[in-house]
């Protein structure tokens, strides 16, 4: 029996962590050139206090400039990631979410509400490279 492994078939990548406290808060953006498929986690770090609650959602774009990004469509991902308060905050992976939409750009948001104040790390797995992989995170821009 042969064993495949998937390691040659991906690309994990950990952005720089995000401090959450009352506004939205974007993570580093993904490139999808080269890329098929995408899933995105969110890990929980530093929980000083999850208050009433911390959303996620994904937002795409095909270019990187300020105010270019827009939430992706609920037919545009697979799953979510559900959101954390201080009843629910000891888990430290918060789940996952797939991206099925056609941007180059995709990148994870994290809204906090009242008394927030956690540190989240956004995980982009891409999958199925048209050939050698040439993904990159790149950097962070304004919310908006």
């Amino acid at each position: 029996m042969a064993v495949f492994d998937t390691k040659s078939d991906m690309s994990v990548t950990g952005a720089a962590a995000l401090t959450v406290t009352t506004a939205a808060v974007n993570g580093q953006y993904v490139d999808m050139r080269g890329w098929e498929a995408l899933t995105v986690a969110a890990h929980m770090g530093t929980i000083t206090n999850a208050g009433s609650g911390v959303t996620f959602k994904l937002q795409h774009s095909d270019e990187v400039g300020t105010g270019t990004f827009a939430d992706c469509t609920a037919a545009e991902v697979i799953g979510s990631i559900p959101a954390i308060d201080n009843t629910n905050q000891a888990a430290l992976t918060r789940g996952t979410v797939g991206y099925r939409g056609n941007k180059r750009y995709v990148r994870l948001v994290a809204t906090g509400s009242a008394s927030v104040n956690c540190i989240v790390t956004p995980i982009y797995i891409q999958g199925r490279p048209h050939s050698a992989p040439v993904g990159a995170v790149g950097t962070a821009t304004t919310a908006s």
